[in-house]
């Protein structure tokens, strides 16, 4: 099983070959597994796929998507202020070979072996923070961890029952829905571990160190198979 990055989110060749493919961020819907908030189905990316449309993906156009690279550049660096490691944006599709229908672009990328120690005192999640150091500085340090980014300042809709306009706590865990983006990236990508970094507004922000699961690379097996079906 070997990983390849195909093209960097920059080239022209990036859209292309991300409508050839279920991808990391796609997964979400493809098993299902949407919030209700989420206003995205399987279907609808399956039409744009076909279609060659996909205008929230417009590079040159898409107010969106200059916002979000802006904005994902500045929680990268403060996921590395905070935890006091380099983190660096690696915005890459990576292919895998079991798996040619599907692709994951990453955020960044993490190195373990070259902990500078944290400057920065942002987070509210102070013993949360502590402990995901401890961790990282405990790991072998030649491999890279993935670094999955997120914004959410929103409420959590799904299955919460907290007041409308309140931030997730993150402190007890993260999203059950990022689950699919997080394990597709590590296993196309050949990681082992991914940072989940979230920036929660205000003085709020919170990461959690994953893990690869076993089991999902036979999730994989099955949604590559069934991409194949309806993309080739």
């Amino acid at each position: 099983m070997a990983s390849v990055i195909l093209c960097s989110d920059k080239d022209p060749q990036w859209l292309e070959e991300r409508r050839k493919r279920v991808t990391a961020s796609d997964m979400l819907c493809f098993l299902d597994m949407q919030p209700q908030w989420w206003s995205t189905n399987w279907d609808e990316i399956l039409k744009h796929k076909r279609q060659g449309t996909q205008r929230e993906m417009d590079l040159e156009g898409t107010v969106n998507v200059a916002h979000g690279r802006e904005t994902e550049a500045l929680n990268l660096r403060l996921t590395s202020q905070l935890l006091g490691f380099p983190v660096v944006q690696h915005n890459f599709m990576y292919v895998n070979d079991r798996w040619p229908n599907i692709g994951a672009t990453l955020d960044g990328l993490l190195w373990p072996s070259r902990g500078v120690g944290p400057d920065l005192d942002l987070t509210t999640h102070v013993g949360l923070t502590a402990e995901l150091v401890e961790r990282l500085e405990a790991l072998p340090g030649h491999r890279a961890l993935m670094v999955e980014s997120k914004n959410a300042r929103h409420p959590d809709p799904y299955g919460s029952k907290r007041k409308k306009g309140e931030p997730y706590t993150w402190g007890e865990g993260w999203p059950d829905y990022h689950r699919p983006q997080v394990q597709t990236g590590m296993w196309v990508a050949g990681f082992d571990r991914c940072i989940l970094s979230a920036r929660l507004g205000g003085r709020d922000m919170a990461c959690h160190l994953i893990e690869r699961e076993p089991g999902w690379a036979e999730v994989l097996d099955d949604a590559n198979e069934k991409a194949g079906e309806v993309l080739r």
